[in-house]
């Protein structure tokens, strides 16, 4: 990888193999082995494994899911995501200063993963800042008909929207956004086409719809990896 320029980030999809759509948390409960302790051992593990390689971060835990799945609250069985992902990330920077944590947000209203919302009122908090990243998916009509793919004004409700549930922590520079996972296989050539140009153009800076970007001089764009096995992609 390290010589074509490739970076790798390791994501945990579940505890048991190719069991993720059944797991909707980073352990799993009564089980004396898949313990919250255990998931952050594993990290460690790996962090110190592949410290100083092309692997460059952990995607800590993919899709978490609600309701099990909480943000800056808990109940009789439901798990504070944001707490488990600070202390994760904490323990993997102990070991390994280098690596990046990648903290996606909960699937509330729309794809798993993608809602940031909570962050502003209950941000991660590293012990090294600058190593935080939250990461994000967007996914096409292709992978399941949400409600937005129907609105009268669409594609231009587009921006509004992930303005609202992640995009203002890049528009506003507070935090690093990963978009971990987009993709279409243009199932619907038209709607899928206009949703893939809204996204790349809002990934490259332009937060309006003027067609011209936003990004200050020097300034990035979003990151991001492309996933065409996801959802609905099988």
């Amino acid at each position: 990888c390290g010589a074509v320029g490739l970076r790798v980030i390791l994501d945990r999809h579940s505890s048991l193999a190719d069991n993720g759509w059944k797991e909707s948390l980073w352990f799993i409960p009564n089980d004396p082995y898949y313990t919250e302790n255990q998931f952050i051992q594993d990290w460690q593990m790996l962090a110190q494994r592949y410290a100083g390689t092309t692997v460059i971060g952990a995607d800590l835990w993919n899709d978490p899911k609600p309701p099990l799945s909480a943000w800056g609250w808990v109940g009789p069985n439901t798990r504070d995501w944001r707490i488990a992902a600070q202390t994760a990330g904490n323990a993997i920077l102990a070991v390994n200063s280098q690596w990046l944590i990648f903290v996606e947000g909960l699937g509330t209203n729309g794809w798993p993963g993608s809602d940031l919302t909570y962050v502003q009122s209950n941000p991660v908090v590293l012990s090294m800042p600058s190593q935080l990243v939250y990461s994000v998916h967007e996914l096409s009509q292709d992978a399941y008909n949400q409600t937005w793919f129907s609105s009268p004004i669409y594609p231009s409700n587009l921006r509004a929207l992930w303005r609202s549930r992640w995009g203002y922590l890049a528009e506003n520079a507070k935090s690093p956004i990963f978009v971990g996972c987009f993709g279409t296989f243009f199932v619907n050539a038209v709607k899928d086409d206009q949703w893939l140009t809204q996204l790349v153009n809002y990934m490259n800076g332009q937060f309006t719809s003027d067609g011209v970007s936003d990004l200050k001089a020097g300034q990035m764009g979003l990151s991001w990896s492309v996933g065409l096995q996801d959802i609905g992609f099988s």
